[in-house]
């Protein structure tokens, strides 16, 4: 089962995934650590950045998040 890295964005006080965003879609990984490994860079490169919105990244089993929830691992 592949597991996918989704960014979501804050704006206008909700979170939207990335894929409404050109350049942002969710990227699939075989496993559960890869996807966690490729999270963490994420969180640590994506920091300094100068986004217009805040920014938070998951991982999902089986297909990209659609809306944050329980299910999806938070950094």
């Amino acid at each position: 089962m592949a597991w996918w890295l989704t960014v979501f964005f804050l704006v206008g006080g909700e979170w939207v995934p990335g894929e409404q965003f050109s350049g942002w879609a969710s990227r699939p990984y075989p496993t559960y650590d890869v996807c966690e490994e490729r999270r963490a860079f994420a969180m640590e490169n994506n920091r300094a950045d100068a986004y217009p919105y805040s920014a938070v990244w998951v991982c999902t089993a089986g297909r990209p998040a659609t809306r944050l929830n329980r299910m999806a691992r938070i950094g």
